[in-house]
């Protein structure tokens, strides 16, 4: 994460504990920050990890119901608050900046999160819960609060987080959450100024879900993710070669509208299927160079699927291969370049669009915490083209 402050700009002390327990035997938690000192900057990434309460360590819970704790003088500021589940034994508690988090003891496994236009709870589908607590996991959650203050306000307090109800009546089945479309920092991501419809794309390659058990997986959510100047979203189901529609679509997509999209009934993703994640966006108001990463004026092209039974694969992302930059733009010139000297023309935005929507691309599934399954390798084209 990048984080563009002086560390002593911040007093920030965490707030996880138990708050109230409910008639069926549930109970919720808050974790929360308490009197974070926000920057007077764009963007800022802001972490917190902190023990669970011992309540929730003598045996395994079910977490079935999410809701965001905002503070009324903050509309707007939070963009979102996601929830991480740590593996490291070395884990202790921290509060400070995301990027200076020791990788050793960085929390990586996705558990749960809101996002800005969400109102109210997310409630989990009644046969599933995501795994929380329990006496044989590392003991740590952590929070990240992304700080969206374009306005770059000074002076504000902010007491945000999250409200999480439990259960240890556990579910049928464990959910849990797949990240697909492209890496959220991907150095393959250039998007040319003055574009109207400039689209980027990720696939979930066959390789990947073949890790799916032979039922698939139930998708009952989606939140797809991009920031201000995406116009459109979709990820498309192809399945044996045949495209089967759409798994979910912003049509058009509003940074800050809800973007969560619930199915009841689930959808099935099945083992050999292919997730195509295209994203298109409006740069015409741009005169500089748009590439990925976490703020405001950066861009992603991701989906955060919402499935169960939980499975191994925790992301499944592709790009194009930086080789394939590298033969554009001259050697090294890809989004690590701030492109001091490159000169845009039509011409050439169209030729990058032809280069993204025919590869060559790379794919890497991972593990929850991040680790290979496969790696990187190669996806071969399938002569399929960028959807508009």
């Amino acid at each position: 994460m990048v984080c563009l402050f002086p560390l002593l700009l911040f007093y920030f002390v965490p707030n996880f504990t138990p708050v109230s327990t409910n008639v069926d035997g549930s109970y919720f938690v808050n974790f929360t920050t308490r009197d974070t000192r926000v920057p007077a900057v764009p963007t800022t990434y802001w972490c917190a990890v902190e023990k669970m309460p011992e309540r929730m360590l003598r045996r395994k819970h079910h977490l079935i119901k999410l809701e965001p704790i905002l503070q009324p003088y903050v509309p707007g500021l939070i963009h979102h608050v996601r929830l991480f589940g740590c593996e490291s034994t070395a884990t202790t508690p921290y509060n400070g900046p995301c990027d200076k988090i020791d990788p050793l003891k960085r929390c990586k496994k996705e558990s749960a999160a809101w996002g800005i236009g969400s109102a109210g709870a997310f409630i989990l589908p009644e046969e599933a819960g995501y795994s929380i607590g329990g006496p044989d996991i590392v003991p740590y959650y952590m929070i990240e609060i992304h700080y969206n203050n374009i306005e770059q306000k000074s002076g504000v307090v902010d007491s945000s987080g999250l409200r999480l109800s439990v259960t240890s009546k556990l579910r049928p089945y464990d959910a849990g959450v797949l990240l697909i479309g492209t890496p959220a920092m991907s150095k393959s991501m250039v998007i040319p100024p003055g574009q109207r419809d400039f689209a980027f794309k990720g696939q979930c390659p066959q390789e990947c879900t073949g890790n799916f058990p032979a039922t698939g997986i139930k998708v009952f959510g989606s939140e797809l993710h991009a920031h201000a100047s995406a116009t459109k979203l979709g990820t498309t189901i192809e399945r044996e070669g045949k495209a089967i529609g759409d798994l979910a679509r912003l049509d058009p997509f509003v940074p800050a509208d809800r973007h969560l999209q619930l199915f009841d009934p689930p959808i099935t993703i099945m083992p050999g299927d292919v997730l195509t994640t295209v994203c298109q966006y409006d740069t015409t108001n741009r005169t500089e160079t748009t590439f990925s990463g976490p703020g405001h004026s950066n861009e992603m092209c991701i989906n955060f699927l919402l499935y169960y039974p939980t499975v191994e694969v925790g992301y499944c992302f592709s790009q194009p291969k930086n080789e394939a930059l590298d033969g554009f733009f001259g050697k090294s010139k890809h989004a690590t370049d701030p492109f001091s000297n490159f000169t845009w023309t039509d011409g050439g935005a169209r030729h990058l669009q032809d280069l993204y929507e025919t590869g060559p691309y790379q794919f890497s599934c991972l593990n929850k915490e991040g680790g290979p399954i496969l790696g990187s390798q190669e996806l071969h084209q399938q002569g399929n083209r960028v959807e508009k």
